[in-house]
């Protein structure tokens, strides 16, 4: 048996308490005057009362402590688990960028497929199987379903995606499935690490230096250009040297001291007033190279084209282009 809330046992606390008020009580509160003929009267009274009342105040307790008892294992939302039974699960298997490092000839995505194929074929039959994809966007491949060899084939056709993935909007969904369905057994397949109580993690990360250019945006100003993004390292503290280039021509280098699995903030400033392209690029050497340059293009100018036109009737023409 586990508990879903375990601080919910704290108010079984009540119940050595209710019992030392019992003992307390008997103890101080039950006196006997003697007198000859009092003594006669209260003898036969409480020959005939004191077992009555004795054996309503062990009820009193009794129920009192069962109420106390009973409370607290509500609060604490027990959950038993019965040994080789059927059970749910829930899969969430993570696809961002760095899931594409290899092991061992593996990509970690393929890893992490092949641990939840694993746990479905080890598991009871009819047991309940959901799995979430946690790629660019977050959906659900298939929810309660009970066939191992459909949950199986599905596993097998997933891909991964781009290099973002928002690990919130997930688990905030997972937490909301788990709300309801407090039995469930929740995995999260991924190379990073994570806190939670309802959630098991399945960390397929080693200790092989892996960096990443989260985000980079340019705003251009009258005289310049405002270059900022984030960087972030997996698995340790380090020192990423990051090269900034212009139009395809190195600016600058910078140097940023980052912290393990922390985004690390940077802001340069160009003097170049025109761009066609703005490339970062970590020249620290990881295990992943896919995820070590970002790009920004300027989208005005690749959208821009010149167009020849010859016409015989240059009236017409005029008149379209007016138009546009």
């Amino acid at each position: 048996m586990s508990f879903q809330y375990p601080l919910g046992l704290l108010g079984l606390i009540g119940v050595p308490i209710i019992i030392l008020i019992y003992i307390l009580k008997n103890k101080y509160t039950e006196q006997i005057i003697a007198s000859t003929y009092l003594w006669r009267l209260s003898e036969k009274f409480l020959t005939k009362k004191k077992p009555i009342s004795l054996i309503s105040g062990i009820i009193s307790l009794i129920l009192q402590i069962i109420a106390i008892v009973s409370i607290s294992l509500i609060i604490a939302h027990p959950i038993i688990a019965v040994p080789n039974a059927a059970k749910e699960y829930c899969f969430i298997l993570d696809a961002s960028g760095s899931m594409h490092v290899e092991e061992g000839g593996i990509t970690r995505f393929d890893e992490g497929k092949n641990e939840i194929k694993e746990i479905i074929s080890s598991s009871s039959d009819g047991s309940l199987y959901t799995l979430v994809y946690a790629g660019s966007s977050t959906r659900v491949i298939y929810e309660k379903l009970d066939d191992k060899e459909k949950a199986t084939e599905l596993i097998d056709k997933l891909t991964l995606s781009g290099m973002d993935v928002n690990f919130n909007s997930t688990l905030k969904y997972v937490q909301g499935y788990f709300n309801e369905n407090p039995s469930l057994v929740t995995y999260l397949i991924t190379d990073r690490d994570y806190s939670s109580s309802n959630v098991e993690i399945i960390n397929l990360s080693t200790s092989e230096a892996n960096y990443r250019i989260v985000e980079m945006n340019v705003e251009k100003l009258i005289d310049k250009l405002i270059i900022t993004g984030k960087v972030i390292s997996y698995n340790s503290d380090e020192t990423i040297n990051l090269d900034i280039y212009v139009n395809n021509q190195k600016e600058t280098t910078l140097s940023l001291q980052t912290q393990s699995f922390s985004e690390t903030s940077f802001t340069y400033e160009s003097s170049s007033v025109n761009y066609d392209s703005v490339t970062a690029k970590i020249t620290n050497e990881d295990k992943l190279s896919l995820d070590d340059t970002y790009v920004v293009y300027n989208l005005e100018k690749r959208h821009s084209y010149k167009t020849l036109i010859i016409s015989d009737s240059p009236f017409y023409i005029a008149s379209a282009i007016e138009t546009v």
